[in-house]
């Protein structure tokens, strides 16, 4: 069984968005070449996982390819002045010039990068997880075989990127109902066999995606879980609320359809109304719930049919509508009364009731009566929220400390804490 690779051009449905943790490859902490300082893309990306519930890996030997290539480009530069210095002094000849250059050391700029890779570790919540345990001769068997990532005949190249897969399998393993992906735009990883590294290892279990596929998966189940869910649970229980208010809305309805407002259907025209039989909500139309104020007041609309009962004038003979229709599709004539003539009937108003109500735990208290409003008039729909189902609002809106506290949703599946601790000082 290969480990799954998907890129950005799959359908959704490619690939499962249900996991539990994602693990990073180098080339996901140097895109923006800002790293121990996450760019604003691995910063939202980071955030959004943790508004999602999914715990964020980073493999030791991920963190030390990072280091040791912030450390070579630290050293070229140092490197680059000392030849700076000998260049000016060589082109000032006769005059005489004895350039200085004043640096940290290259120890010390390093001790300073691990202080902001264990700062920004613990700010974002990441789990550091550790080197696999496989013997340099395993390792060397599988390069041997030319098992991807090794390249076919490249003379052991891949060897990074095998001790990186190992040690994010490995870990995974260790977790055996855990679901996981590994995000990497390395097309190295293209084609992986799980099974020749851990035999019996479900693919299933490690999904390789690209970190914009990583942001269509958060993002979807993040508006699945803050809003959408929320959001069926809130008309349910709107129309609960509803429900309870049946006499209040029965005599608002009573109160505020005229005559005029009521229409009789196939024909004839309504003189008198004798009787108003009641009234339902069919549903409530509810906006969209805001992550960070759950509680809060909302305007509502009341879908409602009314019955009435009238007098028309003319219309179809007896006024079954059921009968009429039939009868229409079978093609039989309609029995028409002339207009001089009345007939007692029902009829149905349809349409809604604007009202306001205060969202307490997603139970709709306070249901204040407004006005009638026509059927088909809707409430606006919440663009700002409706984008957050987009990836490229999270990939482009910088997330801060306050978002994050407002807006979590809860993890599908939680570690206990203890194992999560021991993780981290592993």
């Amino acid at each position: 069984m290969g480990c799954i690779l998907h890129n950005e051009s799959m359908s959704d449905e490619a690939a499962s968005p249900d996991f539990q943790g994602v693990y990073l490859d180098t080339n996901v902490l140097m895109r923006g070449q800002q790293w121990p300082l996450p760019s604003i893309l691995l910063n939202n990306f980071l955030r959004l996982a943790e508004l999602c519930g999914i715990s964020r890996h980073l493999p030791e030997p991920v963190l030390k390819e990072a280091e040791e290539h912030w450390s070579r480009e630290v050293k070229e530069g140092i490197a680059g002045l000392s030849r700076a210095a000998g260049q000016l002094e060589r082109l000032a000849k006769p005059v005489e010039c004895e350039p200085t250059v004043a640096h940290p050391s290259a120890e010390i700029l390093l001790e300073k990068y691990r202080t902001l890779v264990d700062a920004s570790i613990r700010k974002y919540g990441i789990i550091r997880t550790p080197f696999t345990k496989r013997t340099v001769e395993e390792v060397f068997g599988f390069a041997t075989k030319y098992l991807l990532p090794f390249g076919p005949k490249a003379e052991g190249k891949g060897f990074q990127d095998a001790v990186i897969l190992l040690s994010v399998l490995d870990h995974l393993n260790s977790f055996p109902t855990d679901k996981a992906i590994f995000i990497t735009s390395d097309k190295d990883f293209t084609g992986i066999n799980t099974d020749s590294f851990i035999p019996g290892f479900d693919s299933k279990r490690c999904q390789i995606i690209t970190l914009e596929m990583a942001f269509e998966f958060l993002s979807k189940r993040y508006y699945q879980e803050s809003i959408i869910k929320p959001y069926n649970q809130e008309k349910e229980n709107a129309l609960k609320a509803a429900e309870a208010n049946l006499p209040e809305i029965a005599e608002f309805v009573q109160s505020q359809v005229t005559l005029d407002m009521l229409k009789a259907g196939l024909g004839g025209k309504i003189v008198k109304i004798l009787s108003f039989e009641g009234a339902v909500p069919d549903f409530v139309e509810t906006p969209l719930p805001e992550p960070d104020t759950p509680d809060r007041t909302v305007e509502i609309l009341l879908r409602i049919t009314a019955i009435y009962r009238v007098i028309i004038a003319g219309g179809i003979r007896g006024a079954d509508r059921l009968a009429s229709l039939k009868a229409l599709m079978d093609g039989e004539p309609l029995d028409f009364l002339p207009m001089s003539e009345e007939q007692e009937t029902y009829v149905l108003w349809k349409g809604g009731i604007k009202a306001t109500a205060d969202v307490v735990n997603r139970e709709f208290t306070n249901v204040n009566l407004l006005s009638l409003v026509p059927e088909e008039m809707s409430l606006p729909e919440s663009t700002a929220l409706k984008a957050r189902e987009s990836a490229q609002y999270w990939m482009t809106t910088k997330l801060d400390d306050e978002i994050i506290a407002k807006t979590r949703i809860p993890s599908r599946t939680e570690r206990p804490k203890a194992e999560n601790e021991a993780e981290t000082h592993d």
